[in-house]
């Protein structure tokens, strides 16, 4: 994975989409708030609020800061850049029919997960598409590193390190390329609350008809229902199932 060269990054730009994207995780900020968390001056802070106003990034609602409706251009080409995508929606609406449960499609990116589509038959969606996550500790991440060559992985790994976002989280490397391997033998991943608390998911990756990985398709639901074991058993044969049906669709539609 190549990184980005540091000696490159303008501090400026990177000082705006640092507050565009915390304005993004909290669903709105007030400058007080952008100031308390970044401990910039207040004229810095307004200066980069003005830029991405200026852009149509961010808009102001009374006193607080929202991501700009004008983010939708850029989301929906991003979203769309491959054709095979919308074959995976549909393949996502065709799961949640089948397992009833929360389920999605993910993609990575640099060596993050990025949620590309979701849905949820009842009681709302846990996951918003957009979100991302680490590789390490998310069923469709797991699935899709299981997918890579061991070289791959470790640069992830490399540039990503391993952060903790639950106590839950694999931390040690080689307690990683473990459970990878066990996910290559079976086919699928399962996260119990690695990632969100309260919630488990389990994942499988799919592959291009020349064995590139394209993404991961991934069940979830919350851990209080039945036990890991019971909810694994209950969609690993339908989410297989599912992966494999992709997989013809995409070998159809890129011959």
């Amino acid at each position: 994975m190549e990184r980005p060269n540091d000696g490159a990054i303008l501090q400026t730009t990177d000082a705006s989409l640092g507050i565009f994207a915390r304005i993004k995780d909290r669903g709105g900020a007030t400058l007080g708030q952008l100031v308390a968390e970044t401990r910039r001056a207040k004229s810095s802070v307004y200066a980069h609020l003005q830029t991405l106003r200026a852009n149509d990034l961010v808009t102001k609602e009374g006193e607080t800061y929202h991501v700009g409706l004008r983010t939708l251009g850029y989301a929906e080409q991003a979203r769309t850049r491959k054709p095979e995508y919308d074959l995976a929606r549909a393949a996502v609406d065709d799961l949640v029919e089948r397992v009833g449960d929360e389920s999605g499609f993910a993609v990575e990116e640099n060596g993050r997960a990025i949620l590309l589509y979701n849905a949820a038959n009842v009681g709302g969606a846990t996951f918003r598409i957009g979100e991302d996550g680490p590789m390490h500790a998310t069923a469709s991440g797991q699935a899709m590193l299981a997918a890579y060559p061991d070289d791959r992985v470790a640069e992830i790994l490399d540039y990503r390190g391993l952060s903790s976002p639950s106590e839950r989280a694999i931390t040690d490397r080689d307690a990683l390329f473990d459970e990878l391997e066990a996910i290559r033998s079976r086919g699928y991943s399962v996260v119990d609350q690695e990632f969100v608390e309260g919630m488990r998911s389990v994942g499988t990756a799919v592959r291009y008809p020349d064995g590139r990985v394209f993404g991961a398709l991934h069940v979830s639901a919350p851990a209080y229902r039945e036990s890991k074991d019971q909810f694994r058993d209950a969609v690993a044969d339908v989410l297989l199932s599912a992966g494999e049906a992709l997989e013809s669709e995409i070998a159809r539609a890129t011959q």
